[in-house]
């Protein structure tokens, strides 16, 4: 869509998509500090809490409490973490490490991850 708030009712569909363990947003303009406010709205209930995986690529507008609220939601199951250059500030793991979280089955972190979408 071309217009962000038309990605409201979408991030808040996979919200109530209880065993989504897969979460791969490249190229979405959504707004940023939409994905913090679904997942407040939806944790209680199991929103994202079993991710497996989270990719966040040339999403021009996330924020880095995006990321940190999806990342502490699914900590326990998370395994793999691949996030886009402008989310790799100091703030997001200063911020994971204060909420003293475990991550029992986390493998991998690629910081500053680029699609490799090939423009033709």
């Amino acid at each position: 869509p071309t217009n962000s708030l038309k990605y409201v009712p979408l991030v808040t569909g996979l919200a109530s998509a209880r065993n989504l363990e897969h979460l791969e947003m490249v190229r979405v303009p959504f707004l940023g500090g939409l994905i913090q406010h679904v997942v407040e709205d939806s944790w209680r209930s199991g929103g994202f809490r079993n991710l497996h995986t989270i990719v966040l690529g040339a999403c021009k507008n996330a924020l880095e409490v995006d990321l940190g609220y999806l990342i502490i939601t699914a900590a326990r199951r998370l395994h793999e973490v691949r996030i886009q250059p402008s989310l790799t500030k100091d703030g997001v793991f200063s911020a994971l490490k204060m909420a003293e979280l475990e991550f029992p089955q986390f493998e991998t972190l690629h910081l500053g991850y680029v699609d490799e979408f090939l423009l033709q």
